[in-house]
């Protein structure tokens, strides 16, 4: 059953795939105060691969919205400027069915893989929002034992900008 093509589908998932890119990276910069055991990172996120799993019981029709338990994979390229750096593999589970298709709450967990290892996040979203708060829970390489903060910034297009606090 082809699940992005009707309406309903299509503007729930759309909405998740641009509520979803978590968190970035691009490279080490101070703070404003100085501070060397914190970093700040922007990024730019397009969507370049999107597949949404209906899980038994499978959806009436496809107008449904998509029901607790269905989940998405998706990857992102992550770009600073024009360059590419790396790109993001994420899985949200869908935990609740939302009041309309664009306010469904996602359990989101991602893996970042950029120049020099990996970073690792994960949120409770909603498909409706502009701005998505994500923890920074980890890392390999040279981001091992890096914690914080990113605040993503949503277009309605699936492509945003991401700020990274971490240290």
């Amino acid at each position: 059953m082809p699940l992005l093509r009707s309406p309903i589908r299509t503007l729930a998932v759309g909405a998740a795939l641009a509520a979803v890119p978590l968190l970035v990276l691009a490279g080490h910069q101070s703070t404003a105060t100085g501070a060397d055991d914190a970093s700040v990172f922007t990024m730019r996120f397009e969507p370049a691969s999107f597949k949404l799993v209906d899980v038994p019981p499978a959806a009436a029709s496809e107008t449904s919205p998509p029901g607790p338990g269905d989940y998405f994979v998706l990857k992102n390229r992550l770009f600073k400027g024009d360059r590419r750096l790396g790109a993001l593999h994420a899985t949200c589970v869908i935990t609740n069915r939302g009041t309309s298709p664009g306010n469904t709450p996602l359990l989101c967990t991602g893996v970042y893989r950029l120049p020099g290892g990996t970073l690792i996040g994960s949120a409770l979203l909603s498909t409706d929002a502009e701005v998505n708060r994500i923890a920074v829970t980890g890392g390999t390489g040279r981001f091992t034992g890096m914690t914080g903060i990113a605040t993503e910034f949503n277009e309605n297009d699936g492509t945003g900008r991401i700020l990274v606090r971490i240290q």
